[in-house]
């Protein structure tokens, strides 16, 4: 272990490190347990690189999932980590699973993670822009995939879906189906498939010289909540639209609880409504 790499680790200088390791009794106590707690996480850290050289046995790959609100709520999510999971126990493969949160700077891709004799390749369930990750696996020479993102650069082995070509069908059929007052439900526009799908819904509008006010068009993130909340927005419009895009299977379920709730309110209420007639009448 390097002095400077101590101190790093410690947040103190190489000088404290180096007063600590010759057992000075000017240290203040509290420098003294930090460095102390330092050398202690680098041989954790050693020790996690070695081992796996030593009795590696079985192949091991990472799995990385962005964080977001509902992750486990997450059809997709949780269908990508079932997928990974049994094709591992087929193949007699280890996973090791991170959900990285790239707002808050984790990063699980270490030096120790990413030493080529401890991975042997990782999949990226997404990446919402967080390329920094993904080009240090591309650094390393790292066998990789990139998942719900499509990527021109040949040396970047991705596996997406067309977005705009699907949203377009989506479109396509609510429109053969009678609606020209149709809204939508975007998700995060920060991702590929959020920015993609909300093109492909307002294009085949375009298209079909239908009229998309501003405030039809809303953005739940492809989160529960927020979704709600948008779908409750555009109901409650007098002029409200006929048919609902939602970019994701998430935001459509909230879509139609909504719906459904409101139906059923509004068939109580013109049953009130009819009942109380009936009296007036009598």
């Amino acid at each position: 272990m390097k002095i400077s790499e101590i101190a790093r680790k410690a947040g103190v200088s190489s000088m404290v490190v180096s007063r600590v390791m010759q057992g000075s009794p000017t240290v203040k106590r509290a420098d003294r347990e930090r460095v102390e707690k330092a050398i202690s996480r680098l041989k954790l850290e050693t020790a996690f690189i070695a081992a796996p050289r030593k009795r590696k046995t079985r192949r091991i790959f990472g799995l990385i999932v962005p964080r977001f609100e509902d992750i486990f709520h997450s059809f997709y999510a949780t269908e990508v980590i079932k997928g990974v999971s049994l094709a591992a126990s087929r193949l007699k493969l280890d996973i090791v699973f991170h959900v990285s949160d790239r707002q808050k700077h984790e990063d699980w891709l270490t030096s120790a993670s990413l030493d080529p004799d401890y991975i042997d390749g990782v999949l990226f369930a997404d990446i919402n822009g967080d390329m920094p990750q993904l080009k240090k696996v591309i650094a390393k020479n790292i066998p990789h995939i990139l998942m719900n993102n499509y990527i021109e650069d040949k040396t970047i082995n991705c596996i997406a879906v067309d977005n705009f070509k699907a949203a377009v069908n989506v479109a396509e059929y609510l429109i053969n189906r009678g609606h020209v007052k149709i809204a939508t439900i975007a998700g995060d526009l920060s991702t590929q498939a959020g920015k993609l799908r909300l093109d492909g819904f307002t294009t085949c509008m375009k298209k079909h010289n239908l009229n998309l006010p501003l405030k039809y068009v809303k953005v739940g993130h492809f989160l529960r909540s927020p979704a709600r909340r948008e779908a409750e927005k555009l109901i409650g419009f007098a002029d409200r639209p006929t048919a609902i895009f939602a970019a994701s299977d998430v935001m459509a379920m909230e879509a139609i609880d909504v719906i459904t709730v409101s139906y059923t309110h509004l068939r109580a209420h013109e049953t009130v409504l009819d009942l109380v007639c009936r009296l007036l009448l009598e």
